[in-house]
C-alpha cells in the first residue's frame, strides 16, 4: 500500500551553510537515500554528491560510466527530487550508487563547477529504511 511506503520514509535534514557548497555529512547507514527537498532560494541547477565507506572520508561520487553523479534541480523553485524509479510494484528503488553508503554530503553545482550559497539552505533528504 502506498501509505506503508510513506511510513518507512523518514527525513533528515542537511545544511549547506553561506558561502558554501557542500553540506555537512548525513548518517544514512542502514538507509536507502530516495528523496532530496529544498527551498526556492537554494542556487545551482544541479546537485552532485560525496560519499563515505566509513563516515570519515568523504570523495566525489560517480556513476558506473564514469561520470560525475548529478540530479537536475530548478534554480528558482522548491522541489522534492524523488531518486527511485517507480516500479511496476510501486516501490521505489533507490539509485544504486547510494547503498552500502555510511554517510554523504551534498554539493550544489558540479566538482568542477560548485555553485556557492548567498545564504545558509537547509535540504531535508528522504530516507527509507534497509530491510
Amino acid at each position: 500500500m502506498a501509505g506503508d511506503i510513506l511510513e518507512s520514509v523518514v527525513f533528515r535534514k542537511v545544511t549547506i551553510a553561506n558561502g558554501a557548497s557542500l553540506s555537512g555529512a548525513l548518517n544514512v547507514q542502514g538507509y536507502d537515500v530516495v528523496a532530496i527537498q529544498h527551498p526556492a532560494d537554494t542556487e545551482g541547477t544541479a546537485y552532485t554528491f560525496q560519499g563515505s565507506l566509513d563516515g570519515e572520508t568523504y570523495v566525489n561520487m560517480f556513476s558506473s560510466t564514469g561520470a560525475e553523479l548529478s540530479v537536475t534541480k530548478s534554480a528558482t523553485l522548491a522541489q522534492l527530487i524523488q531518486l527511485g524509479v517507480w516500479a511496476a510494484a510501486a516501490q521505489p528503488e533507490p539509485p544504486k550508487e547510494f547503498k552500502a553508503l555510511v554517510g554523504f554530503k551534498i554539493r550544489t553545482g558540479t566538482s568542477a563547477a560548485a555553485t556557492n550559497q548567498t545564504g545558509a539552505v537547509d535540504i531535508l533528504v528522504g530516507l527509507r529504511k534497509v530491510n
